[in-house]
């Protein structure tokens, strides 16, 4: 999974669940716990996402946005679309019976 596809599953974890602990993100993309850091810093950092570590749930959340701060959002893909082709990867991966076709390499990392 490159970095470009970390930081849409990094976004998707965090607004389907209230709080997520840095070991689920590093097991579901199967990377590093820095690697996760890092990839957090950088949507801070660049991509103005209000993530923050929530000490009582014990995990990372999304805050509330700054005021006077750019509002977030990942470039590229618009959020309908995005929402679209995520619903179509976890409905195909319902009903793909085996891990041995052909397709399943491509879509498993999704």
């Amino acid at each position: 999974m490159d970095r470009t596809e970390r930081f849409y599953k990094i976004d998707m974890f965090l607004r389907e669940i209230s709080a997520v602990p840095l070991s689920r993100f590093a097991e579901e993309m199967e990377v590093s716990r820095s690697t996760v850091k890092r990839d957090i810093e950088y949507l801070r950092d660049r991509f103005n996402a209000p993530i923050v570590w929530d000490r009582s749930q014990r995990g990372y959340r999304y805050g509330r946005q700054e005021e006077g701060m750019p509002q977030y959002s990942l470039p590229g893909l618009k959020k309908t679309f995005s929402l679209t082709f995520l619903v179509k990867v976890k409905l195909i991966r319902l009903y793909v019976p085996t891990s041995d076709g052909p397709y399943w390499g491509k879509i498993s990392g999704i």
